[in-house]
């Protein structure tokens, strides 16, 4: 038996709860992904990659965050390390909706400005104290686009991104970007 959350095609399956003997911490048991994240996935295979696999993966997620935000959901923490695979070739999951929101909650909500997530992936609009929407949301998959058509773990996740995103910093399209 198990649970889909959200809608089946969003999400991963959901098999139930489990506690870590020693330490007491509860763990969610999920759908096993073979491939892992997307990060790892690609650090491995990148130039294994051929554009319409990219294209595929793409179209598929963002399909996926598109059901999200259907549910009136923003994720507020979508990055590569989020999104798995058992075959990157065929299907991708966004999970890990522990920092994710309602649209419809109380908008006197104090935690509504904490800024939350992978730097690299944050919006600008989110960094300069506005709150997450699934605008915010889209830029996040932007970035994990560009990611995907070149690879972006080569700048420090510092304090100076953050100002640096604000300012302007943006990922450069790289030249073998077909049109």
């Amino acid at each position: 038996m198990y649970i889909l959350l959200g809608t089946a095609s969003s999400s991963i399956q959901f098999y139930g709860i489990t506690q870590d003997p020693e330490t007491h911490s509860y763990m969610m048991v999920l759908q096993y992904e073979s491939d892992g994240n997307l990060r790892e996935y690609l650090k491995i295979n990148f130039s294994n990659i051929n554009w319409k696999q990219k294209l595929r993966n793409l179209y598929k997620l963002s399909y996926r965050l598109m059901n999200i935000h259907e549910l009136d959901i923003v994720h507020q923490d979508l990055h590569p390390g989020n999104i798995l695979s058992s075959n990157f070739s065929y299907s991708v999951n966004i999970l890990d909706f522990g920092l994710s929101k309602l649209i419809r909650e109380n908008p006197n909500n104090p935690e509504k400005k904490n800024i939350c997530g992978v730097l690299p992936y944050i919006a600008p609009e989110v960094l300069s104290d506005k709150e997450y929407t699934k605008a915010a949301d889209v830029y996040s998959f932007g970035i994990i686009a560009y990611e995907i058509v070149t690879p972006y773990p080569d700048i420090p996740h510092d304090k100076d991104l953050a100002m640096k995103i604000c300012n302007g910093l943006r990922p450069k399209i790289p030249f073998h970007t077909p049109n």
